[in-house]
């Protein structure tokens, strides 16, 4: 059945790539602005929501203690958390024993750049 599940997961993310969406909102820096594009290895999955994840890495580096040591690389779509409307994302915080898996969403990242903005 969990194969099932992301077989049709894999098939919705695939089929939503097309009418995939990104941040309208240009992309600021924030307070503890770590990440860049360099930092990450955009998939064909990935690229077009580039905005989306550096600024929500960059998000849970500043505000969740999970995330101090984040991998970059790491970052990938959320299979269980996958919508057109708010995308899903998981990206692995912490080192060896202490790795954990932290999910965010487009919203996050979109409250995250707004929360920036309101700042500066």
């Amino acid at each position: 059945m969990n194969a099932l599940k992301t077989l049709v997961a894999k098939s919705f993310v695939a089929k939503s790539l097309m009418v995939a969406t990104t941040l309208t909102l240009p992309v600021l820096a924030l307070a503890a602005d770590r990440f860049t594009e360099a930092d990450f290895k955009f998939d064909v999955t990935t690229n077009l929501h580039k905005q989306t994840i550096i600024a929500g890495v960059n998000y849970l580096a500043a505000t969740d203690p999970r995330c101090q040591d984040i991998d970059p690389l790491s970052v990938h779509l959320d299979y269980a958390n996958v919508s057109p409307d708010d995308m899903g994302f998981v990206v692995t915080c912490g080192k060896d024993a202490a790795a954990t898996e932290v999910t965010f969403t487009q919203s996050d990242a979109e409250k995250a750049l707004r929360e920036a903005a309101v700042k500066k």
